[in-house]
């Protein structure tokens, strides 16, 4: 957003921020005192603690939204869309929070010993296939040629 703004302007004398947005509207664009506005106005509902954006990709809605009443589930009103306000998901049907919580360790560490064990495969496919080179130690293979080897 490009402003008009003289450089001597003490923005503090600018009496409310009523003022304030009215003297940007004045000296924005259509579009950029739009895009401002919304800005402004995510910004005081993000102070909210009970206010809560949709978590959906696409869908820009958020609600007021009272985990102590209204639990852990927020359903978007604009499209429907369910995620847990605990773990901060999209929601864990048929599972509890703890549950879900047990099962991505569980599938975290699965994963964790798979990467394990494909490495150490490969280091033992490396070092079936390689020698070490005599001049730096790095695993080398002779893919074709005479054995003459040149180290620079």
């Amino acid at each position: 957003m490009a402003l008009n703004i003289p450089k001597d302007h003490d923005y503090m004398q600018l009496p409310s921020t009523k003022a304030a947005e009215r003297y940007i509207k004045e000296q924005a664009s259509s579009e950029d005192f739009a895009r401002y506005d919304d800005l402004s106005t995510r910004n005081f509902l993000s102070t909210d603690s009970e206010f809560l954006y949709c978590q959906s990709p696409g869908c820009n809605s958020g609600q007021m939204h009272d985990t102590s009443t209204e639990g852990y589930i927020f359903r978007c009103a604009e499209c429907g869309y369910r995620h847990c306000t605990s773990c901060k998901v999209a929601f864990h049907t048929d599972e509890t929070c703890a549950q879900y919580q047990e099962r991505i360790e569980r599938e975290r560490e699965e994963e964790l010993r798979i990467q394990k064990e494909q490495e150490e495969a490969s280091l033992i496919e490396v070092n079936k296939v390689s020698v070490a080179c005599p001049g730096c130690g790095a695993n080398i293979q002779k893919s074709d040629g005479c054995d003459h080897m040149t180290y620079s």
